[in-house]
């Protein structure tokens, strides 16, 4: 957390849609986008919830997750 209080999220996979992302956190506000790097996405497990699969970030040398929303 930085020292105004605000609370930086790095979202990926379903939570890049912000209507998804106000869902969960109502006061959500876009930032800006970034590349979380040295990371993967890993699909793994179902969700009963929204009937499929559930994402995961592994660490994974050289490359790149963008959250280009």
């Amino acid at each position: 957390m930085s020292t105004n209080g605000k609370l930086f999220y790095f979202c990926f996979g379903s939570n890049l849609w912000s209507k998804r992302m106000h869902i969960n956190v109502k006061s959500a506000v876009k930032y800006g986008n970034g590349l979380l790097k040295d990371w993967t996405f890993s699909f793994a497990g179902a969700s009963r919830l929204w009937l499929g699969s559930t994402a995961n970030i592994v660490p994974k040398t050289n490359k790149l997750i963008p959250n280009i929303n």
